[in-house]
């Protein structure tokens, strides 16, 4: 047995990712001169960077690196396992250059108080040039579907056999992880507010002419949003929404806000301001962001009144 073979045992990356360790070790060095020393441990801010990666290869074959971390958020607790870093399919004969890059690299976040987290590095000889058309490419600025990944059956999927290489690390929380997850944040609240722009007219009642009766320059929501919270029985209390656009589905808006708010929500038709949105509890908060995150209403035309 190799001392890769041993190191990936003893630290239960067998059977935690792999069935059978690597016996070949990779070499993976970063800008600043760190290297990876087998089962070593490093800091999130010396790998913060793409490292530079070399294997014994064909110079005839292709590969595939993988970086992953089984132990997402924690090693007790990891319900995200395997969090993958970095997925490079169709290495030829060992240049980094030539791959397809399937999942950018992005550095170790191990969160503040998991412990250490176990980084794993494998490599992988394809039995020929494989088509990953289907495989999502995902950039460096966005933690979305990385959560959950499987080594094992994307091998079996592109029957890709046990790896040949393989090296880790060990990393805990540093001072960088912060700045890794404002990265992260600000770019998946960025998209979030587009989607949630590109789905206002889901939230739209459907009007075929109103095109035809509407000028581009009118607002969407035209006058005072008002959002009052009521005293009910005991101390339980209510949050009414009024003056939202006709041209809006309350009842579809009402949806969307009980899943994200987890409350209990209806529509109800008053005799003076017709149709009102009611929340269970205080909501004004919540309902003021969400109305203005989503572009229904512009900050400027909330108005919140107290008891």
């Amino acid at each position: 047995m190799s001392d890769t073979q041993s190191l990936f045992k003893q630290q239960c990356i067998v059977p935690d990712v792999l069935t059978t360790a690597p016996s070949e070790l990779i070499q993976i060095q970063y800008s600043n001169g760190v290297s990876v020393q087998m089962g070593k441990e490093l800091t999130p801010t010396q790998v913060k960077d793409k490292p530079v990666v070399k294997f014994a290869a064909k110079e005839t074959e292709y590969y595939t690196l993988a970086m992953v971390d089984p132990d997402a958020p924690s090693r007790e607790n990891p319900k995200f396992r395997e969090w993958h870093h970095w997925l490079i399919g169709n290495i030829y004969g060992g240049d980094m250059n030539k791959g397809e890059v399937l999942s950018d690299y992005i550095g170790s976040g191990p969160p503040k108080g998991t412990g250490l987290h176990r980084y794993v590095f494998l490599v992988y000889k394809q039995p020929e040039k494989c088509d990953f058309s289907q495989v999502p490419k995902l950039p460096n600025n966005s933690g979305d579907k990385r959560g959950k990944f499987s080594i094992n059956k994307f091998a079996q999927q592109f029957k890709l056999g046990p790896p040949i290489a393989g090296n880790f690390y060990l990393a805990k929380y540093d001072d960088y992880v912060p700045k890794l997850y404002a990265k992260l944040k600000d770019l998946l609240e960025q998209r979030e507010a587009t989607l949630n722009r590109m789905s206002i007219q889901n939230l739209n009642t459907f009007d075929p002419f109103a095109d035809a009766i509407k000028s581009s320059e009118d607002d969407v929501q035209d006058g005072l949003v008002h959002v009052r919270i009521q005293q009910r029985n005991g101390r339980k209390t209510l949050t009414t929404v009024q003056g939202l656009s006709s041209e809006y589905d309350l009842k579809k808006i009402v949806r969307a806000c009980k899943k994200e708010f987890a409350c209990n929500g209806t529509v109800v038709e008053h005799p003076e301001y017709g149709e009102v949105l009611q929340l269970q509890g205080d909501q004004r908060e919540n309902i003021c962001q969400w109305l203005t995150k989503s572009g229904l209403v512009k900050p400027e035309q909330l108005k919140v009144h107290g008891f």
